[in-house]
């Protein structure tokens, strides 16, 4: 396989296992459209940042 580079690329090398994962042909400039309530979808290929969760800490009483 060949990278963005031009260099040849084995996906199987331990030190290589996410250089070239599979992309959703859906995806326009990072993002995969809407859901039903009309939010985007982020590429989470493009936009690996949006991956993590927001915690939110409760410290009301129980």
């Amino acid at each position: 396989m060949i990278d963005r580079f031009g260099d040849a690329v084995d996906l199987d090398t331990p030190e290589n296992p996410k250089v070239c994962a599979p992309h959703n042909p859906d995806c326009r400039k990072g993002w995969l459209g809407t859901d039903l309530d009309g939010r985007m979808i982020p590429c989470l290929i493009c936009k690996p940042h949006l991956r993590k969760t927001v915690h939110a800490h409760n410290f009301s009483p129980r």
